[in-house]
């Protein structure tokens, strides 16, 4: 199982309230303690400034890397800047990995769906999943889709595939069907992914951790019903023979090992599912 990760992906944010930003080390490092072998820590060359241009608004993207705006934390520090190219650098790394191999893969990586065409926001600040999305278009690729399971909706990555005429990008979001239940939502799961995205070349899926129902961002899904969500998507993506790129997403439980706990159910499920290879 390839993991797309390097050290300067991690980022301690003290006046944030998310600690997403330092998930990356801690959900290896379990995965590592768990798997064993089975996971292979892949290097990767981390975005360059000019390539999030390609998805979002020049004057932004310069704004905030001068540290003259504020980023998706709220804040102007250049080592949380100095991050983000390796977060993206990631993301894009493991889903050109998925294109051109046919192997799925994962980023350990978070905060890209809140980050619109032209502002950051909700500890986002720039659009990894589109970033990845547009790279692989413009290496061949016809469709791609981007499954967002993050208890939010993905607004920003909503707005810069509107911006940016991304016709190619197949985008549902669990906040599209929650608020009937876990069973009905897991139905409409299955619904979607026949409808939206049988027919994509690699779907980029963000795991969201805060779907939780202990989570105090509002989840509602129990830790089965999770299990059960990456098992759906997992299995679709195996039969239809689609690679799958999946990623983290929200989870702001204390102490934190239980938003690890729920990132090792993905990778169980993700490893249980043959996808991986491994």
């Amino acid at each position: 199982m390839h993991v797309f990760y390097r050290p300067e992906q991690n980022v301690r944010i003290p006046e944030s309230f998310s600690r997403s930003p330092e998930k990356p080390e801690l959900v290896v490092a379990d995965w590592l303690r768990h798997f064993g072998d089975r996971i292979e820590l892949c290097s990767f060359e981390p975005v360059a400034v000019q390539d999030w241009k390609q998805v979002h608004a020049a004057e932004y993207v310069d704004a905030v890397w001068n540290c003259e705006r504020d980023n998706g934390f709220g804040t102007r520090s250049r080592g949380v800047n100095d991050s983000l190219r390796y977060t993206s650098g990631s993301m894009v790394a493991a889903a050109l990995y998925a294109w051109v191999t046919r192997a799925s893969t994962v980023s350990p990586t978070s905060g890209f769906h809140h980050a619109c065409h032209a502002r950051g926001g909700g500890f986002c600040t720039f659009n990894g999943l589109c970033l990845a999305a547009h790279t692989l278009i413009t290496h061949g690729a016809r469709r791609i889709g981007i499954l967002d399971c993050d208890q939010h909706f993905g607004d920003g990555t909503e707005d810069i595939i509107l911006a940016c005429g991304m016709n190619p990008v197949a985008h549902w979001s669990v906040a599209n069907g929650r608020g009937r239940g876990e069973e009905a939502f897991l139905h409409e799961l299955d619904a979607q992914l026949t409808t939206r995205f049988a027919d994509c070349d690699v779907i980029l899926y963000q795991a969201g951790a805060d779907c939780h129902v202990e989570d105090p961002m509002g989840g509602w899904m129990s830790t089965e019903g999770m299990a059960e969500r990456d098992c759906q998507v997992f299995a679709f993506c195996r039969a239809q023979r689609i690679p799958v790129c999946w990623n983290l997403a929200g989870g702001y439980q204390e102490p934190l090992e239980r938003v690890i706990a729920l990132h090792r159910n993905t990778m169980r499920e993700f490893l249980a599912s043959g996808l991986s290879g491994a």
